[in-house]
């Protein structure tokens, strides 16, 4: 029935004797009868513990309330068994276990119930006082929040302490207030106030009542979070320059100055990086600055000013090639009578032709110079009036051409190469232009060719 119970002489003369006494005899047959308790008492067994329909000891419970000696006769056993029961569950991190010793029946006088709990009490300050020499060491070395989750995790103090009884509420904030000392000591000894913050986290693990210690930990939160808000401020304008008037955002027809950009955002201040661009039609051509801003009603809020990064040195690169393929391909487009024009060479003017022929009959000039026919003169009149009347022509086309080409010119500064339409409108004046221009050339090769002729008619009849 004992199983492996070991049971020493002592005891035995001592259970014998008691079996001796009628009362004593009836209190041992009670408790062999409830299994539970028996297993409990011989084998730290917890079922007597756990709450069952099958299992409800009526008549042990009646015979505590109506026979205070049964209780004084049990409690002792039973919280000496408890306390070792407990202990060992603690130590071995059974939380299941240590809950339900917690929460189950203990059936002992109130005088005993120090004895339930002195193994939990021991270990209980072991805990505090190892948290206490970490606190004593935070003055000279940092502790992290990673060495203290460590130590809490290894030892499921969180745990143990949150099942403890309202008994342990003064160990409860001896922990709670060591790991706000530790935190403390990490932010005023070692300037650490983002792994202070971290510290402070973790006390919230514990659930304990001590409303004073509450109100600390709230406050020290508060405090820490407005550090830390304050140094990040400091961070992001750390590598600022400072900026004496905010530079220019205007633009005209497309063409001027603009922000760009939103990296680096701080929800602390609101404010991001934007590139400072030159824009064309709006695009972003070049960048000239960094700034730190913060959006407002219709603008921005400078801060100061930064370098221009990487990508932004690689945007210039990249605008600048672009720049240069486009003036190739303009170039290279202004050679082709599809899409430009040559501006057209100077004309050949008219040579002059000598008009300095006698027509008189006069005496005197017939003696000096030799006499040129009726006939020659009139034929040379009307070559003189054809050669005017050429001239004129030339003259005419010469100046549409010069209106011509001031247009397509100016419509070239304002083509829309986007545009079909534009373009084909534009290639037309082209055509217009080239066409005239050769037939100027023509007219100037007929002018001159009249002149020669004429010229010769002059030097055969000039004497």
């Amino acid at each position: 029935m004992l199983d492996d119970y070991s049971l020493d002489k002592s005891l035995a003369l001592k259970i014998v004797g008691e079996l001796d006494n009628d009362v004593k005899r009836r209190y041992h047959w009670v408790i062999f009868q409830n299994k539970h308790l028996l297993r409990f008492l011989t084998r730290g067994e917890i079922q007597h513990f756990l709450y069952s329909d099958n299992y409800f000891p009526h008549d042990t419970l009646d015979l505590l309330d109506d026979e205070p000696e049964f209780r004084a006769f049990l409690s002792k056993p039973f919280s000496e068994q408890y306390n070792f029961v407990l202990s060992r569950a603690i130590e071995q991190r059974l939380l299941p276990v240590v809950e339900v010793l917690f929460d189950g029946r203990r059936w002992v006088r109130l005088e005993d119930e120090d004895i339930c709990l002195e193994g939990t009490l021991q270990r209980v300050h072991e805990l505090v006082e190892q948290m206490e020499d970490m606190a004593c060491q935070s003055t000279e070395t940092k502790i992290t929040a990673a060495r203290i989750e460590d130590f809490l995790s290894c030892n499921s103090v969180p745990e143990i302490f949150n099942l403890l009884p309202t008994a342990f509420r003064a160990e409860q904030s001896k922990i709670v207030a060591t790991i706000r000392q530790i935190a403390i000591e990490c932010h005023n000894e070692h300037d650490d106030s983002k792994e202070s913050a971290t510290i402070l986290i973790l006390c919230k693990k514990f659930q304990f009542k001590d409303v004073d210690l509450n109100k600390r930990l709230e406050d020290d939160a508060k405090a820490i979070e407005a550090i830390l808000k304050e140094k990040e401020k400091q961070k992001v304008f750390a590598n600022l320059e400072y900026i004496e008037t905010a530079p220019s955002l205007s633009t005209t027809n497309g063409i001027g100055f603009q922000l760009y950009g939103h990296a680096d955002y701080d929800i602390a201040t609101n404010s991001f990086i934007a590139t400072y661009f030159f824009v064309f039609f709006f695009i972003p051509i070049f960048p000239i600055r960094r700034y730190r801003v913060s959006s407002l009603a219709g603008g921005y809020r400078f801060f100061g000013s930064l370098p221009l990064s990487v990508a932004n040195k690689w945007h210039i690169f990249i605008s600048l090639s672009l720049l240069v393929c486009i003036a190739i391909g303009i170039v290279v487009n202004s050679e082709s009578s599809t899409s430009s024009y040559s501006p057209p060479s100077t004309y050949n003017k008219p040579s002059t032709y000598n008009q300095s022929y006698s027509r008189g009959t006069s005496t005197s000039e017939s003696q000096t110079g030799y006499r040129i026919p009726s006939n020659i003169t009139a034929e040379l009149d009307r070559d003189s009036q054809i050669i005017d009347s050429e001239k004129a022509k030339a003259k005419q086309m010469e100046s549409q051409l010069d209106n011509l080409k001031q247009e397509i010119e100016q419509d070239g500064v304002y083509l829309n190469q986007e545009s079909q339409l534009d373009i084909d409108e534009y290639n037309s004046k082209v055509d217009t232009y080239n066409d005239l221009l050769e037939r100027a050339r023509s007219q100037n090769r007929l002018v001159n060719q009249l002149v020669d002729s004429y010229n010769n008619k002059l030097r055969q009849h000039g004497r």
